[in-house]
């Protein structure tokens, strides 16, 4: 790059994570109109300064590429913090606050409107259950409900939500087995997995709120230096629909990668995966917007649990629940793979991750194909037989290390010693897997700091390790939150390492990240973000 050259910013006198392929740590940085002309030390950024130069004396903080959040439902976020109400333990610790938070809704919404919620963990709420169809009967009568659970893969309804959504004793058998919860004959009130995602088709979602919402989510992304999201779906139209007028309004100043997917189940979910391969759309977009990554959804959750295991279940004897068998699986996987886009699919458990493994060998070996970099979303249990699999096959799984904090007491009730190698990021690392971290949010925040403190030391909430062999270094974390995200995309080459030439997307945080214990590193905040060379935000 010409010296010349003078640069619109120029960062200096800090620790400048580069992730290059040497992982070289360098003092300065220089970037001119929306890409990175220099890095290498102090003395070198000087030759680009002139007087119209904005010098930012680092002073000793972090500077690293914008993170890159590979699994997030950024749109499903949006609207849980802006549009639904929030029933998160520490508002509703137990049934009588949940209901009073319910009520005050019913009593602010019109009859007969749907009234949405979001974030209730039975687990974590004094009497350790769900709220029943009766109990919600009894505050509305009038408006149907749709109260989430935290993880997206079941929620409790009333009778109202039941009769729009035709969800009786009657057409429960056309559901998998398990997704209707039943006891004595009668609705519980309870839906899993694709019987919960089918009521979303009813469910009223405002096209302008949803677009306000998404601006004040960019903004939040943004304060934690994540610059670019991978989308893992949501409404399906609707969303997408939103982003484009949001980016469109300048609102939304964060980069998307949406998944092609919808909540609004199996059936649906599929018909538009082929309505994308039969417009011939393929891998289209910008560097703001862009899609290609077809979703499908396998198993369920980890924290309920209904993931699709191979072992049984340590606390009542489960399996887990398949919302698609295997040739239902194979079938998309190769019209994806056909079709040159990649596939992606939500798997926790290691049955389901079998099924999707083996889809994609199928498909491989019927239209061999160069470079598919298929996914394998979350990728929570694994065998050593799968990781092999995946290296040869070059899939990326999007591990949500985080979780282990989140989740990992339950996850010893519910898997006993299978709980210490979930998510396992060293396996990835060791095995040269491209693994690209995500949080998966709403479930857990978007801030990537907790996220590199749960992979560089596993621990439970309660402070107890949950499979320490799997810490990694925060150099390799790093990679994996930055780098190997863009791999995930094809966009390696534009972005996720500081390198000469590519995008100016970064973060700056006001502590040492390499330096930092686990504990430190949760407490470090983002001062300054940028992308596209545009400063979006600082503190």
């Amino acid at each position: 790059m010409s010296k010349n050259l003078k640069a619109d910013y120029v960062f200096k006198n800090g620790k400048v994570i580069t992730v290059n392929n040497n992982d070289d740590v360098v003092s300065a940085m220089a970037v001119l109109e929306n890409k990175i002309i220099f890095v290498g030390n102090d003395e070198g950024a000087e030759a680009y300064i002139d007087e119209d130069t904005k010098v930012y004396d680092l002073n000793g903080k972090t500077l690293t590429p914008g993170f890159i959040d590979s699994h997030h439902h950024s749109v499903h976020t949006a609207a849980w913090k802006n549009m639904f109400y929030n029933l998160d333990p520490s508002l509703a610790p137990n049934k009588e606050k949940m209901f009073e938070i319910i009520k005050k809704a019913v009593a602010e919404t019109p009859s007969g409107k749907w009234i949405m919620f979001w974030g209730y963990d039975e687990m974590r709420m004094e009497e350790g259950v769900a709220p029943t169809v009766q109990e919600l009967d009894m505050i509305a009568p009038e408006n149907p409900l749709l109260v989430g659970r935290f993880c997206g893969h079941v929620g409790s309804f009333n009778s109202k939500a039941f009769e729009i959504g035709n969800i009786n004793m009657d057409t429960a058998k056309n559901f998998v087995e398990g997704q209707v919860a039943i006891s004595d004959g009668q609705l519980v009130g309870q839906l899993y997995e694709t019987a919960y995602y089918h009521m979303w088709n009813f469910a009223d979602i405002d096209l302008e709120k949803l677009i306000y919402a998404l601006g004040l989510e960019s903004s939040e992304i943004l304060s934690y230096g994540v610059t670019t999201t991978h989308d893992a779906g949501s409404y399906g139209p609707v969303s997408y629909f939103a982003y484009n007028q949001a980016i469109g309004k300048k609102a939304y100043k964060a980069r998307v990668v949406p998944m092609f997917f919808n909540i609004l189940g199996k059936d649906n979910v599929i018909k538009d995966i082929k309505k994308y391969i039969d417009l011939g759309m393929g891998i289209f977009g910008n560097e703001r917007l862009k899609y290609g990554i077809m979703k499908i959804m396998i198993d369920g959750s980890s924290s309920s649990p209904s993931c699709a295991v191979s072992v049984p279940y340590c606390h009542n004897n489960g399996t887990g629940i398949l919302s698609m068998v295997p040739e239902e699986v194979e079938k998309i996987a190769l019209e994806i793979h056909k079709a040159g886009l990649q596939a992606a699919a939500h798997c926790i458990g290691d049955r389901a991750a079998e099924i999707w493994i083996t889809a994609i060998e199928k498909a491989q070996k019927q239209y061999p194909r160069e470079d598919t970099r298929h996914r394998i979303e979350h990728g929570g249990m694994v065998s050593p037989d799968h990781v092999r699999r995946i290296k040869e096959l070059g899939m990326i799984p999007t591990p949500n290390p985080r979780f282990l904090y989140l989740n990992g007491e339950r996850y010893f009730k519910f898997f006993g010693e299978r709980a210490n190698s979930m998510f396992p990021c060293k396996s990835w690392a060791e095995a040269g897997v491209k693994a690209a971290i995500g949080t998966d949010g709403p479930i857990v925040g978007v801030n990537p700091l907790l996220g590199l403190s749960s992979t560089i030391d596993r621990r439970t909430s309660a402070g107890n390790p949950i499979g320490a062999e799997q810490n990694i270094s925060i150099l390799e974390a790093i990679r994996m939150y930055t780098y190997n995200g863009a791999y995930a995309t094809f966009d390696d080459n534009i972005k996720g390492s500081l390198e000469v030439g590519k995008l100016a997307d970064i973060a700056v945080f006001d502590g040492d990240l390499l330096a930092a214990t686990s504990a430190e590193l949760e407490e470090i905040k983002c001062v300054l973000t940028m992308v596209d060379g545009e400063v979006v935000y600082q503190a």
